[in-house]
């Protein structure tokens, strides 16, 4: 016999995948048997062949080992026995033969949990004047609380826009690569506190279900100190946590408009992130003297592409290329090329 579940098991672990459904398949798998036999591209029906060999012949618990385009499947016999709810027979076998193409293919739709979220979303940081506030960053604590300084807040090594996740034990490695903050710890009432040195930590409470999507805009007062009082700051010396490697750059000395330029540009980092650069290009002054203020606004921008990074990888992989097309209307001369490094993340 061959059951349903006889069926899904065999086109999941000695299948193929199509969009979203695992198929039978006549050719492509890589089998290694219960004897230690290898067999390359083999069919679905060759694997069950195999499982009914080792039925009649061999050990039911030893496992046999199928790679497919999909993962690698180690299953016994007697594996696939309990999922199928009773022995396979040879004109299962056949039937199986019969539906590996054509319109008679077996398929079936995999089945994809939904999980519930919440999404707060955290507008960029702003100023009593409405002026935007960059490099705020963002904290959040499972409870309600008016306290700063309270120790349940966690930071999310984010700044603000963030929209921030929550749900219920799901599974934030999915969040990973995104520019989304991702908090597992279920649904309910939470605080988020967004700071900034000079600022006043601005704290907003919500109370969170599953479905829920909400936006606030922090609003950060600047801290003031008493006119009788001379000024004090605490300036702290940081680790540079990510910056170009100027002499690992590789830059065209001339590049021609209406052709493909590529910049190359090696980075470093404390920190793993999804990093990228934007080139200005200024018009160089003349008798420029090397200083910034000087060149004025640039006259064309690009961007390139965005990469992770970690502390970890080799140097040559350290590298974003930036390739465009120049500009046709550009104008011949001389061009100070400015590159500047962001991180999706943030130190």
């Amino acid at each position: 016999m061959l059951s349903e579940e006889g069926k899904r098991f065999l086109a999941e672990k000695a299948g193929t995948k199509v969009d979203n459904k695992y198929c039978f398949t006549d050719r492509g798998l890589t089998l290694i048997a219960y004897d230690g036999s290898r067999f390359e591209d083999v069919a679905t029906h060759q694997v069950a062949g195999i499982l009914y060999e080792q039925r009649i012949v061999g050990d039911p618990n030893a496992k046999n080992k199928v790679i497919t385009d999909h993962g690698t499947y180690e299953f016994s016999y007697d594996d696939f026995k309990a999922t199928n709810g009773g022995d396979i027979e040879l004109d299962d076998i056949e039937w199986i033969k019969d539906h590996e193409k054509g319109v008679d293919r077996y398929c079936y739709a995999i089945t994809v949990p939904t999980v519930e979220i919440a999404k707060w979303r955290i507008n960029q940081a702003v100023d009593e004047n409405g002026n935007a506030v960059y490099y705020a960053r963002i904290y959040i604590a499972k409870k309600a609380t008016t306290d700063p300084n309270d120790p349940d807040f966690r930071d999310l090594r984010a700044y603000t826009p963030e929209d921030i996740i929550i749900c219920d034990g799901c599974d934030c490695s999915q969040f990973e690569t995104t520019n989304v903050s991702c908090v597992d710890t279920g649904f309910g009432t939470y605080t988020v506190m967004v700071k900034k040195e000079g600022y006043k930590p601005w704290l907003k409470t919500r109370t969170l279900n599953a479905g829920d999507e909400v936006e606030d805009t922090p609003v950060l007062v600047r801290e003031v100190a008493p006119p009788e009082e001379a000024p004090v700051w605490v300036v702290k010396v940081e680790r540079k946590p990510a910056w170009i490697v100027v002499e690992r750059c590789e830059i065209p000395s001339t590049i021609t408009p209406g052709t493909v330029a590529v910049f190359k540009i090696a980075i470093e980092t404390t920190y793993k992130d999804v990093f990228y650069v934007v080139l200005e290009f200024y018009k160089k002054p003349e008798g420029w003297t090397g200083s910034l203020e000087e060149l004025g606004t640039p006259v064309f921008s690009v961007e390139s592409e965005y990469k992770e990074i970690s502390p970890t990888d080799p140097p040559e992989e350290k590298v974003l290329i930036c390739a465009f097309e120049v500009p046709t209307w550009l104008e011949p001369g001389e061009y100070v090329v400015v590159a500047n490094l962001y991180g999706v993340k943030g130190p």
